[in-house]
């Protein structure tokens, strides 16, 4: 139960700081989903869990459903990407680290870690 409720909170969280940098990234417009969970090919458990909560809170507030899919596959041109992994199953997050535009450290742990960024990799926020 423990574990369910922090998922819950990060989703939670994450929705709201997301709205504070909603001019920078945009989730959903006009009832239309304008980004996509991107997972890495090693996604975990806890990781795939993550991305089901996102897509079914955003799904709540907003009516719009977000695709997931998996590092490597074809986005839309104009789409958002939401990435939810760590360095270690995620070789898109291990990029931004390892370029310095991301700092993962020791204040992220366990499964329930994470962080909230906006960043531009590859033209998208």
């Amino acid at each position: 139960m423990a574990r369910n409720s922090g998922i819950m909170l990060m989703v939670a969280v994450a929705l709201c700081v997301m709205t504070v940098y909603a001019q920078a990234f945009t989730l959903v417009e006009e009832g239309s989903a304008r980004a996509v969970i991107v997972l890495g090919k090693e996604a975990t458990p806890s990781e795939k869990h993550a991305a089901e909560e996102l897509v079914s809170y955003v799904r709540k507030m907003t009516g719009a459903t977000l695709d997931i899919v998996r590092q490597g596959d074809d986005i839309a041109e104009g789409s958002g990407a939401l990435l939810i992994g760590k360095p270690s199953t995620h070789a898109g997050i291990r990029k931004l680290v390892d370029a310095g535009s991301m700092d993962y450290g020791a204040a992220i742990t366990g499964d329930d870690g994470f962080i909230i960024k906006t960043v531009q990799s590859d033209g998208r926020a």
